[in-house]
């Protein structure tokens, strides 16, 4: 299962990844976005934040906004 997961979230990566934009370095993968959880940690939701910004995700959210 978590090998499948790996390849679909890399085949969306590498079809939506821009590297530039308008002549300026982006590094964005606007094909993938992220819901965090109100059930995680703190830490648990900025670890995944900082794995949701190195695969250049930028709809990062969560569900506990207040």
């Amino acid at each position: 299962m978590l090998s499948e997961i790996a390849k679909r979230i890399k085949k969306t990566r590498d079809e939506s990844f821009e590297a530039t934009s308008n002549g300026v370095t982006v590094n964005r993968a606007p094909g993938l976005a992220w819901l965090g959880s109100a059930f995680c940690t703190n830490e648990e939701n900025y670890l995944f934040q900082k794995m949701g910004r190195a695969l250049g995700i930028i709809d990062l959210d969560h569900c506990a906004r207040l």
